[in-house]
């Protein structure tokens, strides 16, 4: 059976949420926002996609991670099932589980500032304003 990649484009709509399982395995929840415009209409289309990531990769995206990053995650669409507690009614949902994630170079500025203020690596210097011309040679 072959599984499909599926890429999202988008920014976090909160703050990552990290769990553990019971065998202590760890379990990130983010939620993306990702936004587009119909070739006929001057409107912006959101849609919200719910995303697991699992193990190191959770943890690391709960350390780095604040809600309105722009991220490109890469993974495969999963549909789970359970019982209401409440209701006893079935739900299900689908949902991305994340293989890679990645933060948009734009937003690296705030993501090494908040690294330098929890104690984790040093922030990257800033880097120089583009020139408004063109035509200058780049260094």
């Amino acid at each position: 059976m072959a599984i499909a990649s599926t890429h999202l484009s988008g920014n976090l709509t909160r703050d990552p949420e990290l769990k553990f399982t019971k065998t202590g395995l760890a379990v990130a929840n983010i939620s993306v926002a990702v936004s587009r415009k119909p070739r006929d209409s001057e409107e912006e289309i959101t849609s919200f996609f719910d995303c697991v990531i699992w193990g190191k990769l959770g943890e690391q995206a709960c350390e780095i991670l604040t809600k309105g990053t722009k991220v490109v995650v890469t993974g495969r669409l999963e549909q789970r099932s359970w019982e209401d507690k409440d209701s006893g009614q079935k739900r299900s949902k689908v949902e991305l589980v994340v293989d890679e994630i990645g933060a948009h170079v734009i937003g690296l500025e705030s993501i090494t500032r908040r690294q330098f203020q929890t104690g984790g690596a040093a922030p990257a210097p800033k880097p120089a304003k583009a020139s408004a011309s063109y035509d200058e040679e780049p260094f």
